[in-house]
């Protein structure tokens, strides 16, 4: 299947919106720009992919694997990301809104301004991941491991770890 798909992206199709790719190996393939919307990737391979600017909204990637994973810019608006593996995942400035990344192991990822408005990290291993300028209001953080780089987030009617709501602006 990666082949396949490959193939079809360098003659040029973008749109693989709505396919089923459950558990295909796509690591290390380069599909900038790729429309994968409401697309089946669970249990997928992405490890290494180059998936800056896709449009993963409404995929469900659940306990897919994105180690080193370049999603920069990418849309994956209402995306379920749970159970996800992600280390040195890149999400800067990707569009998180309303995302289920619940029990997600995302350490060492970066998320710089990346939009998680009401999005679901709750349970979520984040250890040493960057959120500089990441936009929190009203996500979910209950039960989240090592969230000090949420520490120059926006974060206004946020649920923090230990169940507490914060604001900034309080």
């Amino acid at each position: 299947m990666k082949k396949e798909l490959s193939g079809l992206y360098s003659a040029g199709e973008r749109n693989f919106s709505g396919i089923d790719l459950r558990g295909v190996d796509l690591s290390d393939t380069k599909l900038r720009g790729i429309d994968l919307s409401g697309t089946n990737l669970e249990e997928a391979n992405l490890d290494g992919a180059d998936l800056s600017d896709a449009n993963l909204s409404g995929a469900n990637l659940k306990g897919a694997s994105l180690e080193g994973t370049d999603l920069s810019r990418a849309k994956l608006d209402g995306a379920n990301l749970s159970w996800v593996y992600g280390d040195k995942t890149n999400f800067d400035e990707a569009s998180l809104v309303d995302a289920d990344l619940s029990f997600a192991v995302l350490c060492q990822c970066r998320f710089n301004g990346a939009n998680l408005n009401g999005a679901n990290l709750s349970n979520a291993n984040l250890l040493y991941s960057s959120f500089k300028d990441a936009n929190l209001t009203g996500a979910n953080l209950m039960g989240a491991v090592e969230t000090q780089g949420c520490s120059d987030a926006i974060l206004q009617f946020t649920v923090m770890p230990d169940g507490s709501m914060r604001s900034d602006r309080e």
